[in-house]
C-alpha cells in the first residue's frame, strides 16, 4: 500500500510538471483547473507562488490516484498531447501496482482466516459423512465432541508430518522437548542416557481422548504402555468401577517381567478431556534390550497405577447392599439360645466329626427325623420350635471324609401357634 501511495506521488509530480510546460497553451490542464476554481493560478515557469503548490500539488495527486484506481471522475483530464501520453503510461502502471498490491493484501487476508476455513471445511465434511453412513445420532455427537476437542488442542497441526520435514537430530530434541513431562519428570527414566532417552521420546505417541472414549477394551490386547499427562479415567470392571486414575498414573503391563502379550481384563474410559502419552509394547522391548543397564533401573523404579492383565477381585455394590440387608435383619431377629443337650446339638456333633460318607448321610437323615418331631411336639406344648437348614454337603469318596458343611440359615423361630 505504501508503494502504490509512494507511486502516486511521484506521478503527481510528473503530473504537475507537465502543467508548469503546458502553461503556454490556452486549454492545459492548470488552466482548465483556474477557470474551474475561478483563482489565478500564478503557475507560469518562471514563478509559482507558494501559496498555489499546495492546491496544485493536492489536484494532482488526485488526479493521478483516481486514474491509477480506474476511477477518474473527469473535472480534471488530459488535454494536451503530452498529457495524455503521460496519463496512458500512468494508467498502465498504476493498474499493474493495482493487482499487485491489493491481491497481496487479500491472500494475507484469507491467510489469517485460513485456519478457520480449514476448521468449517472439517466440520462439514465430517457432518456429510455421518448423514451419508446415517450414523446414531450419540455416535455422532462423539465424533463431533473428539474433533472439536481436538483442535482446540492442537489448532489443526498434524505433528507426525511436522516432524517428517526435521532431520533425525532435530525431530530426536523435539520428541523430548514434547514428551518432557513424562522423561524429566518420572522417576523410572532418571537413570537414563542422552541416548536412550532419544530412543524412547521417538516412540512416543501422544493422543487426545474426550469423555466417555475408552482407551483399552475388555479381551482387547495390552500392547501400550500408557502415562497419563492430564485429565481422568476410571477402570471399569463387570461394570462396576474398580479404580480413578488421574494425572501422573500408568496403566499398562508389565512387558519386561512377561513373555506373552496378555488381554485386558477391564475397560479403562474416560472421564474428562485426557492427553495420554503411550509407547508400543514391542519398541519398548526393543530399547530395554538395547539398554540393559537402564533396564535394570526401569524396571525397578516404574510403578503401575493399575494392571490390566490381573484381574480384581471386588464385590459388587449390589451384593454388599444385600449383604448389609441381611446383617440388619439379623439384628432385628430374637436371640435364641439351644442348650447343649438340644437333640439337634448332639446329632450336628455326631455328624461333623464323622469321616464315613455313608454315614454322614444316615445322620443327616436322623437330623431331618428329629427336626420334625421335635417341632411338632414343641407346637404341640405351645413352646417356641426352630428349623435347621442343611444347604449343601461336599464330600471325597477318594479319602472318605466330609469336606465342608454348610448352614445357610440358622435357627429361624416360628410363630407361636
Amino acid at each position: 500500500m505504501c508503494g502504490f501511495v509512494l507511486a502516486a506521488h511521484w506521478f503527481a509530480c510528473g503530473w504537475f510538471l507537465i502543467g508548469q510546460y503546458e502553461t503556454k497553451k490556452k486549454y492545459g490542464w492548470l488552466k482548465e483547473l483556474s477557470v474551474n476554481m475561478e483563482a489565478d493560478f500564478n503557475v507560469s515557469p518562471a514563478k509559482v507562488r507558494a501559496d498555489d503548490i499546495s492546491t496544485v500539488y493536492i489536484s494532482a495527486l488526485y488526479y493521478t490516484i483516481s486514474s491509477m484506481t480506474s476511477i477518474g471522475f473527469g473535472n480534471i483530464s488530459a488535454n494536451t498531447n503530452a498529457e495524455k501520453v503521460f496519463s496512458i503510461f500512468m494508467m498502465i502502471v498504476g493498474a499493474l501496482l493495482y493487482a499487485a498490491i491489493f491481491g497481496n493484501v487479500t491472500t494475507i487476508v484469507q491467510q489469517l482466516y485460513s485456519g478457520s476455513a480449514r476448521y468449517h471445511e472439517m466440520l462439514k465434511n465430517i457432518r456429510e459423512f455421518m448423514k451419508l453412513h446415517q450414523v446414531p445420532k450419540e455416535l455422532c455427537e462423539r465424533v463431533m465432541d473428539y474433533v472439536v476437542s481436538s483442535w482446540a488442542s492442537t489448532k489443526g497441526i498434524n505433528s507426525e508430518k511436522v516432524l517428517t520435514y526435521c532431520p533425525k537430530d532435530m525431530k530426536a530434541d523435539l520428541c523430548i522437548h514434547m514428551n518432557r513431562q513424562i522423561l524429566k519428570e518420572h522417576p523410572s527414566f532418571k537413570l537414563a542416557s542422552d541416548g536412550c532417552l532419544r530412543a524412547l521420546a521417538v516412540n512416543f505417541e501422544m493422543t487426545h481422548s474426550a469423555p466417555g472414549d475408552l482407551i483399552f477394551h475388555t479381551g482387547e490386547s495390552i500392547d501400550f504402555l500408557c502415562f497419563l499427562v492430564s485429565g481422568s479415567l476410571e477402570v471399569l470392571q463387570d461394570d462396576e468401577v474398580v479404580a480413578l486414575l488421574g494425572s501422573g498414573d500408568v496403566f499398562g503391563d508389565l512387558f519386561w517381567r512377561e513373555t506373552q502379550c496378555a488381554q485386558s481384563t477391564a475397560t479403562v474410559r474416560a472421564l474428562t478431556y485426557c492427553d495420554i502419552h503411550m509407547i508400543k509394547r514391542e519398541n519398548l522391548l526393543e530399547v530395554l534390550s538395547f539398554y540393559s543397564m537402564f533396564a535394570v533401573s526401569f524396571a525397578r523404579n516404574l510403578h503401575l497405577t493399575y494392571n490390566l492383565r490381573h484381574r480384581k477381585r471386588v464385590k459388587k455394590i449390589a451384593s454388599i447392599k444385600k449383604q448389609m440387608e441381611e446383617e440388619e435383619k439379623q439384628k432385628n431377629q430374637p436371640h435364641v439360645d439351644i442348650p447343649a443337650d438340644h437333640p439337634v446339638r448332639k446329632l450336628f456333633k455326631k455328624f461333623k466329626t464323622s469321616n464315613d460318607v455313608n454315614e454322614a448321610n444316615q445322620i443327616k437323615k436322623e437330623i431331618s427325623d428329629v427336626i420334625e418331631n421335635h417341632t411338632s411336639s414343641q407346637r404341640q406344648n405351645r413352646i417356641t420350635s426352630f428349623v435347621v437348614v442343611i444347604k449343601f454337603i461336599k464330600s471325597s469318596l477318594h479319602n472318605r471324609r466330609l469336606l465342608e458343611v454348610s448352614i445357610l440359615e440358622q435357627y429361624i423361630p416360628l410363630k407361636r401357634t
